[in-house]
């Protein structure tokens, strides 16, 4: 039971991440408040974390 919330929590967020990463990229200009929108901070932190990698 435990593994699979962990599972759909990280599935969320990986969308939440993908989301964010295709928003950016639309239009970087913008400074998203990223853990305000998704009310999750770690969203915010991969999201950086994934463009640090990437980048």
């Amino acid at each position: 039971m435990e593994a699979e919330a962990l599972l759909a929590r990280a599935g969320c967020l990986g969308a939440h991440v993908a989301i964010l990463v295709l928003v950016q990229r639309a239009n970087p200009r913008i400074p998203l408040p990223y853990y305000v929108l998704f009310g999750s901070v770690e969203a915010g932190v991969v999201y950086w974390l994934v463009l640090a990698v990437a980048g």
